[in-house]
């Protein structure tokens, strides 16, 4: 984690009632679902890019939409989790704490599974707003 930001890529932060893109349903646990930061965010009201991330592969589809992020002491989290790569979420920054930190390395491996995914069938207007294509398409 830098201290000069308030995220940077790879941090893991808790967000409340997201709206899930893929169920259409909002997320209401009480201390929100994890997600990775795609992006570095230096100011409270800055877009932050997000990946979903879940504990339990039971509902998922196919693995390829997924990249699995293993409990080690570099990952600074519990247990393996799976982050989804179909969907990027764009959110304003409110400051939460990170709850963990991915290394560079994992984070680079991460991102370029997330290119490949995102290329490979379609591409998410969230990945698009993420990689600043959407600017260059009107």
């Amino acid at each position: 984690m830098n201290e000069n930001f308030i995220y940077s890529p790879g941090d893991i932060i808790s967000v409340k009632n997201i709206c899930f893109k893929d169920t259409n349903t909002i997320d209401t646990r009480i201390n929100g679902h994890p997600m990775m930061v795609l992006n570095t965010v230096k100011d409270i009201g800055d877009r932050v890019y997000l990946l979903k991330m879940s504990g339990s592969y039971g509902s998922m589809d196919n693995l390829g939409n997924y990249y699995l992020l293993k409990a080690t002491n570099s990952t600074g989290i519990r247990k393996a989790s799976y982050v989804d790569l179909r969907f990027v979420y764009e959110i304003t920054c409110n400051n939460v704490q990170p709850v963990a930190h991915i290394g560079e390395q994992e984070y680079q491996n991460l991102s370029q599974k997330l290119d490949e995914r995102q290329s490979r069938d379609y591409m998410d207007e969230g990945y698009k707003n993420f990689k600043g294509i959407a600017l260059f398409e009107k």
